[in-house]
Parts: structure tokens; C-alpha cells; sequence
């Protein structure tokens, strides 16, 4: 009688011993037997660098030491640009870099430090997805750093019933873009948002700006405060503009100025005013009405010249005039009303003394004439001014 004999498989072979470490464990789960190129792998243990150093990230983790610069923040600030790349090469960007600064004491953070790591302990791997969906609280405590890495798509956080919160001992610093790739960065808030600085305050914008505010705006500055524009400015109110000055007030103008009000000007002037023009001054004024509450003088080193249609003066108490050469006046019709009339003449030509009286006259007219710096050519060159 033959007895059948039974083939039975070879048996699989037996996955590579664990390297010979008394603290060691080692989980492989291949997609299909023999396919190690998908798996998902665990280590627990020291790190071997034959089978696992394409499966470790390579990552470093930094520490960073916050120190007083000594610096202030403006030439921090050129310093920045001073070494951006994009100062030169940028079309868009070059050479319209300013140093702006809102203090003069700056801290900056002094050297990064990077630590690499001897990948011991637990290693992860998987050429899938990993997820995690734990129902209960999740503490996570990190010894020496943590660095995150993601290589393509998006990080995303989402906090659905509560805040998030985010504190760093040593400074908090986001960048988003890198040169020749820019990114935006944009903050929205359905609320309140508040800024706090107990230091200083530096920004740069090297592209244009836009503001707008729907509610009541309050500044307030409790030091020196310097602007410097290098090119036009356009203001346009609708409404009152309040401007209290305590203190001097200092305006240098070495252009034009132009202003054209179509509205009423009140201007109250309580203390002292002085102005001076070494130019020609022309004022037009359809309608002017002057109200001195005061003495009223009026010195003018030189020849004065007054035309009108009609002058109408009225006086409450006296009028006086005093002329040391001569008062010349030449009118159509000469009228006096005076209740007393009194004259003191040194000279009165007659009849007889008329060639005498006229010598006298021409004599003394070109005396005031000469006096007075050519009147007659004073009053040509003030028309032609005008």
C-alpha cells in the first residue's frame, strides 16, 4: 500500500532579526508581503541607521536668547535694509526703502542655536496618512524644542468652542513668503483687536498703504513726533477741524503757497503779531471793513501812495497833521465848514510879492522833492509794481 505523501509550503521567511539591543522594539506592517517600500513602521529604541535613515526627517531644533541690542531702532532699521537682497535688484522695491523708527532703544534677539538630534527613542514612519481622533484631552509636554515641517498643501488649525492661545518666552516671530516668493499675511478679527507694546514700535511698508476707519480716532503722543514726506499730500474735511497749539509754532515754506476760500475767516489775534515782507505785497479785496479796538499806527519808511475813487473820513475827537516841508494838494472845489477857524501863517504872499512868493514856492517844491527820494518816480515804479 503506498502511503500519498503531503507537500506542504515552504514556510515565509522570517523578517530580519531587531539589532541586538535589550531595550529595543520594532513594529513593521508591510501593504503586501515582501513590500517594504509601503509600510508603516514603529521603533522603540535606539536609532539604526541602516534601515532607518530615509525614514527619519532630518529636522533641527533652535534656541533662540533674547539680548539687548545697544542699537537704536533706526539704524537697526538701515541695517535691515542695508542687507535685504531685494534693496538693488527689485524693480518694484529699490531704492524707495526709508528707516523709520518710533523710539531710539531697540532689543532684538541675539544668535539662533540649532541642536540636531541623535534620533533615539520612538520613530514613526508611514508612506499613508496618519490620523488621530482622541476624545478626550490631548497634553503633550516637549523637553527640548519642537520643530514642525510640512512639505506640500496647508497647515490648518481650528479651534470650533474656545480660544487659542499662543506665549513664547523668547519672542514670537511669523514669516510669510520668502524672496522672490511673496505671501500675504492677513489678520481678521469679528471683534476687538488690541495691540500692546511695552517696548518699542518699528514698521516698514515698502509698497502703498490704505486705512480706512469708520469710527472716532484718538492719537496720542507723549514725545517728539517727525514726519518727512517726499511727495504731495492731498487732505480732503468735510466738517470742523479743532487745532490748539501750547508752545511755539514754527512753519518754513520755501515753495508757493495758494489758498482759495469761498467761505467766511475769523481770525483773533490776542497777544503781539509781527510780520515781515521783504517782497511787494498786492491785496484785492472786493468788500474790506477794518475794526480797530485801539490805537492804530502806521510807520512807513518811504514814499506812500493811496488812490481812490472817494475817501470818507470821520472822526469823534481831532485830526492832525504834521507836514516840517510842505502839504501840496490840488482839488476841483475846496470846501471848509468849521465853527472856529484858526491860522498861523510865518509867510503870506500878496499882490505885490507874487515873483518873490512863486521863487519861494518852486524853491522849496523841488526841496521836497528831493527830500522824498523822486516822488514822481516812486509812484511810476509802485504802478508798474501793481
Amino acid at each position: 500500500m503506498l502511503v500519498p505523501t503531503v507537500v506542504r509550503p515552504a514556510p515565509p521567511p522570517a523578517p530580519p532579526p531587531p539589532p541586538t539591543h535589550p531595550n529595543f522594539a520594532r513594529i513593521v506592517v508591510q501593504a503586501a508581503p515582501g513590500d517594504m517600500g509601503h509600510a508603516s513602521y514603529l521603533r522603540l529604541g535606539k536609532y539604526v541607521s541602516t534601515d532607518e535613515a530615509s525614514k527619519v526627517t532630518g529636522l533641527k531644533t533652535t534656541t533662540t536668547s533674547v539680548t539687548d541690542s545697544g542699537e537704536s531702532t533706526k539704524d537697526q532699521a538701515q541695517d535691515k535694509i542695508d542687507n535685504d537682497p531685494n534693496k538693488d535688484g527689485d524693480v518694484n522695491q529699490g531704492n524707495i526703502y526709508s528707516a523709520t523708527s518710533q523710539n531710539e532703544t531697540s532689543y532684538k534677539h541675539g544668535a539662533t542655536e540649532n541642536t540636531a538630534t541623535d534620533n533615539n527613542g520612538i520613530l514613526l514612519y508611514t508612506t499613508y496618512d496618519l490620523n488621530e481622533n482622541v476624545e478626550g484631552q490631548v497634553l503633550a509636554k516637549y523637553g527640548k524644542g519642537q520643530t514642525v515641517e510640512v512639505e506640500t498643501a496647508d497647515s490648518n488649525l481650528t479651534v470650533k468652542a474656545g480660544a487659542y492661545n499662543a506665549s513664547a518666552a523668547e519672542g514670537i516671530y511669523m514669516t510669510a513668503g520668502k524672496h522672490g516668493a511673496p505671501a500675504n499675511m492677513e489678520i481678521t478679527s469679528y471683534g476687538y483687536i488690541k495691540q500692546t507694546s511695552y517696548g518699542d514700535l518699528n514698521e516698514w511698508t515698502y509698497g502703498n498703504t490704505l486705512k480706512k476707519f469708520q469710527g472716532e480716532t484718538t492719537d496720542w503722543f507723549f514725545g517728539n513726533k517727525r514726519l518727512l514726506q517726499l511727495a504731495a499730500e492731498s487732505s480732503f474735511k468735510l466738517g470742523v477741524v479743532t487745532t490748539c497749539f501750547v508752545g511755539l509754532n514754527f512753519s518754513l515754506n520755501l515753495a508757493g503757497i495758494v489758498a482759495i476760500k469761498v467761505s467766511g475767516e475769523i481770525n483773533i489775534n490776542i497777544s503781539a503779531k509781527f510780520q515781515f515782507t521783504m517782497g511787494p505785497t498786492l491785496t484785492i479785496k472786493v468788500f474790506n471793513t477794518d475794526w480797530v479796538w485801539g490805537a492804530d499806527n502806521k510807520i512807513v519808511w518811504g514814499a506812500s501812495f493811496k488812490s481812490a475813487t472817494a475817501d470818507v473820513k470821520v472822526l469823534q475827537t481831532t485830526d492832525l497833521k504834521i507836514a516840517p516841508v510842505g502839504d501840496f494838494k490840488m482839488v476841483g472845489t475846496n470846501g471848509t465848514i468849521a465853527n472856529f477857524d484858526v491860522k498861523v501863517l510865518t509867510f503870506k504872499a500878496t499882490t505885490a510879492q507874487a515873483i518873490a512868493a512863486q521863487a519861494l514856492f518852486e524853491t522849496k517844491t523841488q526841496t521836497a522833492i528831493a527830500k522824498m527820494g523822486s516822488f514822481d518816480v516812486s509812484i511810476k515804479n509802485f504802478l508798474a509794481v501793481l
